[in-house]
């Protein structure tokens, strides 16, 4: 698989993400933007960074997945599976890592970090069942890096990154009109 090619399949890893933490726990929640950008070495320890901005009746939420290990390791040497099931995990991960509890004023993460990683790998053996599958086996042992961090969208402004926006990402959630 290249590059071009996971672009393509993201939204719909992504669609499924939300809907088996649906099945799962009963969450959803919309609002979600998606970016790669290569993070270099300020950021190499992260799989991703995620950005929360306020908005009118709500928050908006950015993931940005770091494309470093993605072009070094997974796209170069592991099969389609595994790097579906990377994709999977990682945005799981950060979808839960990222539900929030809002009432206008303030948000508070659902999970800490221990419980994200336990939710993460609930939901894996339940939606895939078998100990084996690359999903679980991630959910399992982690991916070797830290996960996300969280920064304000200023700061990764500052940081000059070119970021390569997933069209049709969070499609579900998209309105008609838009």
């Amino acid at each position: 698989m290249n590059l071009e090619e996971l672009k393509k399949e993201i939204p719909e890893i992504f669609e499924q993400v939300k809907n088996d933490v649906e099945e799962v726990i009963s969450r959803h929640q919309s609002g979600y933007r998606l970016g790669l950008v290569s993070m270099g070495t300020e950021y190499k320890k992260y799989v991703g960074i995620i950005l929360r901005d306020r908005r009118a009746g709500g928050i908006d939420i950015t993931i940005l997945i770091n494309l470093d290990p993605i072009n070094s390791y997974l796209l170069e040497k592991q099969p389609n599976k595994i790097v579906r099931a990377y994709t999977y995990h990682i945005l799981l991960y950060g979808y839960l890592s990222s539900l929030v509890s809002y009432d206008g004023h303030i948000c508070i993460n659902i999970y800490d970090e221990p419980q994200c990683k336990k939710v993460t790998l609930e939901i894996s053996k339940k939606i895939f069942k078998d100990p084996r599958h690359p999903a679980v086996i991630l959910a399992t042992k982690g991916t070797g890096a830290s996960y996300f961090a969280y920064l304000p969208s200023s700061s990764v402004l500052k940081k000059g990154w070119h970021i390569e926006w997933i069209e049709n990402f969070d499609k579900s959630s998209l309105n008609y009109f838009m």
